[in-house]
């Protein structure tokens, strides 16, 4: 740093004030100054209109300005606050984000006008919204989630929770049908959702025990595996657990009731519940309940690569309660003299029995449960259980003693002249390549039960 004085003018030239300068010489700068953004991060959704940009820069001789430049606009200088040695410096400055996808570039000038490469960083500003919610009936239950204003463009979840006397029917809005409890969605601008709730069609008068008989489809070969029996206890609350039993092998289900009486099955409420067997096609189950007449149907098929193949079908219905004891169900003590009679093939055909017809003995309990123990005209032995419906139908279906077949039929009941009878029964015997019978009657022998007091 030099300090020039001027004096001694010659000629027509005289010297004004001041008369002293100061003269600097500056040593050589190439090396450009640096510049920082530290907010919005990259790819920030921002839900407020006006966003602060924050950051820092630095230049090794003296640092300028930094200035930020909006969605290509022109560059306007930040708030920019030096360090001490005017080398180093926090900047800030607040621009008008617009609806979308956002672009800044900042840039720092040195004192001596050299530019710094640009931070270029990109965000999307997401205007917050307010999503129109619906329940009806209004009394029908709750929505819970947090539901403020809304960001355009991001998911939510709610569920809904029916109040007593009430289930859960659906979601409706925008592309939205949907019958699980929770519901995840995309929130849009205008957007309205209505939790849909009915009045519960369950109560103590249709809750209960619910058994029915398992039998092959139409136009599908009778096996002993595509014959079981359903059983299920539905509560008022419309949740139900059951067990569908299939020849030797038993699956465990759980599910729900939907207002229009079809079963719902899993969190998602599917109307059909995929049962995965080991080395086999997994079950696929749909049912339906009348709860008016308390009864169910169903049926039962398998998954294949492409669609779902037909295999059984079932009907049934609720339990009987306890028997009066003045019941003539249980006169005789509730003893029957039971009559298992071949149809066909006839007795006799070959590699069938020679006798057709089996004497059993069954006994009805006051709980509505019958039980039959006997012998078959094969020699196998049967100690086979049942229980009453309230329609005077009893769903039978048992596994033979040392897994020799099985039996399966519905049997009808009458007060009015004690007794039951059954038509159409099936009697599976599995090939076993042994004994008396060793090509058995996988496809069934079709018999007729009856028992008589």
């Amino acid at each position: 740093i030099f300090t020039l004085n001027l004096s001694e003018a010659t000629g027509a030239i005289s010297l004004g004030l001041p008369n002293v300068a100061t003269a600097r010489i500056l040593e050589t700068d190439t090396k450009a100054p640096t510049v920082i953004l530290t907010a919005p991060a990259e790819a920030a959704r921002i839900v407020l209109p006006a966003v602060t940009l924050t950051g820092s820069a630095a230049d090794d001789k003296g640092l300028g300005k930094v200035q930020v430049s909006l969605n290509g606009g022109t560059f306007a200088d930040a708030v920019t606050t030096l360090d001490a040695k005017g080398t180093g410096a926090k900047w800030s400055l607040v621009v008008p984000a617009v609806a979308g996808a956002n672009t800044v570039r900042v840039r720092a000038v040195d004192a001596r006008g050299i530019i710094s490469n640009e931070v270029v960083r990109s965000f999307t500003f997401v205007p917050l919204r307010a999503m129109v919610l619906t329940i009806t009936p209004a009394d029908g239950g709750t929505v819970s989630g947090n539901l403020p204003l809304l960001e355009v463009g991001k998911s939510y979840t709610v569920t809904a929770k029916a109040k007593p006397g009430f289930l859960f029917d659906h979601w409706s809005g925008p592309s939205v049908l949907r019958e699980a409890e929770a519901l995840t969605f995309t929130m849009s601008e205008g957007l309205a959702i209505t939790a849909h709730f009915a009045t519960t069609p369950i109560s103590k008068a249709n809750a209960g025990s619910y058994l029915g008989l398992v039998v092959s489809g139409i136009g599908v070969p009778r096996t002993q595996d595509n014959h079981g029996l359903i059983s299920l206890t539905l509560t008022p609350t419309a949740s139900f657990t059951g067990t569908l039993k299939f020849g030797e092998t038993s699956h465990a289900f759980t599910g729900f009731v939907h207002p229009s009486g079809g079963a719902r099955f899993g969190k998602d409420r599917a109307d059909a519940l995929i049962i995965p067997r080991a080395g086999r096609a997994s079950l696929v189950l749909t049912m339906q309940f009348n709860l008016t007449l308390r009864t169910l149907m169903g049926q039962v098929g398998e998954q294949t690569r492409t669609s779902v193949a037909a295999m059984s079908a079932f009907s049934g219905g609720r339990k009987r309660a306890t028997l009066p004891t003045s019941s003539p169900l249980l006169s005789n003590g509730g003893r029957y003299q039971t009559t298992l009679t071949q149809v066909t093939p006839e007795a006799g055909t070959s590699g069938y029995p020679s006798t057709s017809t089996s004497l059993l003995v069954g006994t009805l309990s006051k709980a509505g449960v019958l039980n039959l123990v006997g012998t078959l005209t094969d020699g196998s032995k049967v100690t086979a259980s049942a229980d009453l419906q309230e329609s005077g139908q009893m769903a039978l279906h048992e596994l033979l003693d040392a897994k020799a077949g099985s039996l399966a039929t519905m049997l009808g009941w009458s007060e009015s002249t004690p007794g039951f009878i059954s038509t159409g029964g099936l009697w599976f015997k599995p090939v076993t390549n042994a004994g008396v019978f060793p090509f058995g009657w996988p496809d069934g022998v079709v018999f007729s039960l009856e028992g008589e007091p």
